[in-house]
């Protein structure tokens, strides 16, 4: 099992600065797989890029701090690894910039890329650090005109 070092919230200066790429430009080698033993988690690498890892073990890029702050609540879950194991790990869709998370009537959604991703648990929000104070009250007409996602399932 792999020991983890996360990341001092100073790193990022407390979400202000945060360093954004192409993320167009693939960073996985050629030998890329999933990764579900971090489903769920936050990581980077030696470089200030962030990624959630989800939707099946794949990291996907979050775009910038103000999505970052969106949906997480604090940088200091952030898992440090070793650049190798990052590129190690297949790379997934982005977070669309300004991600968030929504509810209707009652359920709990990630809505990211035009989807919107029940969040199956209390537990589940818990594990992935998501911040009950971000979700946003959204008319139920409206959350069901939004196509489904994956479910986010893991960490319960």
């Amino acid at each position: 099992m792999n020991s983890y070092n996360f990341v001092d919230e100073n790193f990022f200066d407390n979400g202000k600065n945060y360093c954004v790429s192409n993320s167009s430009t693939k960073l996985d080698s050629y030998n890329a797989t999933p990764h579900l033993g971090l489903n769920g988690k936050l990581i980077k690498g030696s470089a200030c890029n962030v990624y959630f890892v989800w939707n099946g073990g794949y990291k996907c890029f979050v775009p910038n701090a103000n999505t970052f702050n969106n949906l997480f609540k604090n940088w200091k879950t952030i898992i440090q690894l070793h650049d190798d194991e990052l590129n190690s790990i297949s790379t997934g869709p982005d977070i669309s910039n300004n991600a968030c998370l929504i509810t209707g009537n009652n359920n709990t959604y990630l809505l990211t890329n035009g989807e919107k991703h029940f969040i199956t648990a209390p537990s589940v929000m818990e594990y992935c650090n998501f911040d009950w104070k971000k979700i946003l009250k959204v008319p139920q007409i409206i959350i069901d005109s939004i196509p489904n996602g994956k479910n986010i399932d893991y960490g319960i």
